[in-house]
């Protein structure tokens, strides 16, 4: 039976590492030096490592000599079946001197421990107190773990064994990244493309890959043909062409911003205007989110868990538990996934030493009232980088579709954190009285509306409305233009595509205000106003239209530069929750008692229609790319997927 040390041994001096964070690689590093950078958060938590030019980027958590300064990896699940009798691929090429610098999980007859420091593991095989027909794993595995035998792993450490030399593994250049990869590693740990090391292609892989070389060949040539003969009468045909004539097409030609519209990356809306599937939730499913046509995440205090499009289950990411919301960076790649107090989605920090084949999720023990939010990839899952908000229910935050980038208010009360890519670019300080409790963007990111103020939902009286610059390249420094000071809290901002004018929802008086904004972020004095209903509860700003949506029943419709009632829409009950799709051409709203549905309200022609009649929806929402959605009921756990 191997018990785990109770605490680390001595941490080598002369280690030096190589060090890969955020892309950027450098080093070597003395150890300390790095230990020192990791604690003041120079060196971030998803960064990799390496002792030599020649070796695969391991993650910081697989490192013996920097482990304890990172949250230590969940304990897998038991090795099913014989362990492998080769080492992991990232592993192969390694030197066993470096090997022993690496942590693993053990698994023998008592159950799964770890993970310990290969230089220990090295020392029980010797001793005779750990089999050398026991399982290890590099700590480093986050979803399934690749289970070796220990002796294999070290060679000529088992008691009364002889040494054996091994043969160095030769390595060979990522085809992306040019670093080294050893033999059968499928997806490069440098940058995360796949790759094919072992074994070759067959010789009818071959041949069906020169085939296919051929026919593209063709179908170029025949392509080339057939523009040459089709530029010649382009110029005939272009003063023929018909007028656009489709929503998108009508959307991207006319009204204010519709320039800033036509440079959105991926932000659509719905189209068929259908519900494409009704499905049935978990009782403890917290949100649920598109992340295309075909994949649908759903948060709970368990594991994020993937969806098909017709409910079946395609993956269960331990690496995010306790998620209670997610939301979407329209433009980009990523999600927002918020983590509540002591639900953080992520292994927790202290050690454990031993575990039986079934385990609960572990979760990071709370401190104080804080949000962790990770930026989730959509397409792979990975975290990508994560900020932590104090003191506060859930982190205010506004996204900029045209540039995929988001503010958050996290970390400190009064800043802002840039995110793009999925990782933080950088961090605005504001001048304010008090944290922001709304925030607004405009489509590219470049001017901000905020309002000051704790976030709660109670109306406070006496608090200012602020515009500042929000441009990534401006000074990391930011002060508020000007402030207007407000006799209430807005219950909704929204800033135009261009960032132009904004407007703020009243909701004690029952009035919408616009306020014009001048090149600079500079706030200028309340305009207009107009009088909506006497319970506003939400406001959406299209490219040239207004949709105030009242507790009551209904939605009134306004002209966004003079605020003149165009439309009421009567949908029989109240609305319970508004989404904006990405391009500003539509919006949803749930529908309460007693005609409940989707109400989808198309923002350019100016018409709604009621979709999923009698289904009790209390929450909607776009997907990434806009062009799916989902519509929540939490007392019923259904889901409604639209197209």
């Amino acid at each position: 039976m191997l018990h785990e040390p109770s605490r680390l041994g001595p941490v080598p001096s002369s280690v030096e590492l190589y060090v890969l964070d955020q892309g950027r690689s450098y080093g070597p590093l003395p150890l300390e030096k790095v230990r020192t950078a990791i604690s003041q958060g120079t060196i971030g938590q998803s960064a990799r490592f390496r002792v030599s030019e020649g070796h695969p980027w391991l993650p910081g958590a697989a490192w013996d000599v920097v482990a304890d300064l990172l949250p230590t990896p969940h304990l897998p699940d038991p090795p099913q079946g014989n362990p492998a009798p080769l080492p992991p691929g990232e592993v192969a090429g390694l030197p066993q001197q470096v090997r022993e610098l690496l942590r693993w999980f053990v698994a023998d007859g008592d159950g799964v421990m770890g993970p310990v420091g290969g230089d220990y593991l090295v020392k029980a095989l010797k001793e005779g107190r750990l089999a050398a027909t026991a399982a290890v794993a590099l700590a480093a595995r986050r979803v399934r773990a690749e289970w070796t035998i220990a002796a294999m792993v070290f060679p000529g450490a088992s008691a009364g064994a002889t040494t054996v030399r091994r043969r160095e593994v030769p390595l060979r250049p990522c085809a992306y990244c040019k670093e080294s990869l050893a033999p059968g590693v499928s997806i490069c740990a440098a940058c995360g493309e796949p790759t094919r090391t072992a074994p070759g292609p067959m010789l009818r892989e071959q041949v069906l890959a020169v085939a296919a070389a051929v026919a593209v060949t063709a179908c170029l040539c025949v392509g080339a043909l057939l523009v040459i003969r089709d530029s010649r009468t382009a110029a005939a045909t272009a003063a023929r062409a018909p007028e656009p004539s489709s929503s998108a097409q009508v959307l991207a030609a006319s009204g204010p911003g519709a320039e800033t519209v036509l440079a959105l990356q991926g932000a659509g809306h719905l189209t068929a205007l259908q519900v494409a599937a009704t499905l049935t939730l978990s009782p403890r499913a917290a949100d649920v989110l598109a992340l295309s046509e075909d994949r649908i995440a759903v948060a709970s205090p368990g594991p994020l868990e993937i969806l098909d499009a017709g409910g079946a289950r395609l993956l269960v990411s331990s690496e995010f538990t306790g998620v209670r919301s997610l939301v979407p960076v329209h433009g980009s790649e990523v999600v927002l996934a918020y983590a509540g107090p002591g639900l953080h989605g992520a292994p927790t920090r202290s050690r454990r030493t031993r575990a039986t084949p079934t385990r609960g999720a572990e979760t990071l023990p709370s401190r104080g009232d804080a949000v962790r939010v990770t930026a989730v990839d959509a397409r792979t899952l990975r975290g990508l980088s994560w900020m932590e908000a104090r003191g506060a229910s859930a982190p205010v935050l506004a996204v900029a579709p045209g540039r995929g980038v988001a503010l958050v208010a996290a970390g400190e009360p009064r800043t802002l954190l840039v995110l793009g890519g999925g990782r933080v670019t950088g961090a605005k300080h504001l001048a304010l009285d008090a944290p922001l409790a709304l925030l607004a963007l405009d489509d590219a990111g470049d001017v901000a509306l905020g309002v000051e103020g704790e976030a709660l939902r109670t109306v406070s009286p006496q608090t200012s409305l602020v515009a500042f610059s929000s441009t990534l390249e401006g000074d990391a420094s930011m002060r508020p233009t000007q402030r207007i000071l407000l006799s209430e809290r807005p219950a909704a901002i929204a800033l135009s595509g261009r960032g132009d004018f904004g407007l703020a929802l009243l909701a004690g008086r029952g009035e919408v205000v616009r306020l014009e904004l001048t090149p600079g972020a500079a706030l200028g004095p309340l305009g207009r106003h107009s009088r909506v209903c006497s319970d506003p509860a939400d406001m959406a700003l299209g490219m040239d239209v207004v949709l105030v949506a009242c507790r009551a029943g209904g939605a009134v419709l306004l002209a966004a530069d003079t605020l003149s009632p165009l439309k009421t829409l009567d949908f029989g009950g109240p609305v319970l929750d508004l989404a904006v799709a990405p391009d500003r051409a539509q919006v949803l709203l749930a529908i309460g008692a007693p005609a409940s549905g989707i109400a989808v309200v198309d923002l350019v022609q100016r018409g709604a229609i009621l979709l999923a009649p009698g289904e009790p929806i209390t929450k909607v929402r776009y997907g990434l790319n806009g062009r799916v959605a989902t519509a929540m009921s939490a007392r019923e756990h259904r889901l409604v997927v639209l197209r």
